[in-house]
């Protein structure tokens, strides 16, 4: 991952973009709660989908995964 890259972590401005970065991966990993399974494992985002969404949202789930999720508006 470019992240993880130690050249661009010598960049000016890395740090402020790596610690937005992080923030928006707590705010996901807060709402994406339920994990599937999926063929030849993964990174965990890969693997997880929020547990709670719009009805075309959880209906596409449902439809294409088989994972049952909350409706909210």
């Amino acid at each position: 991952m470019v992240i993880d890259d130690e050249e661009i972590r010598r960049c000016d401005g890395f740090e402020a973009f790596n610690d937005a970065v992080q923030r928006e991966d707590d705010v996901f990993r807060s709402i994406a709660t339920v994990q599937y399974p999926i063929e030849g494992g993964g990174d965990w985002w890969v693997a997880v989908v929020p547990g709670y969404g719009g009805a075309e949202f959880a209906s596409d789930l449902l439809r294409e995964r088989g994972i049952a999720i909350e409706v909210r508006e």
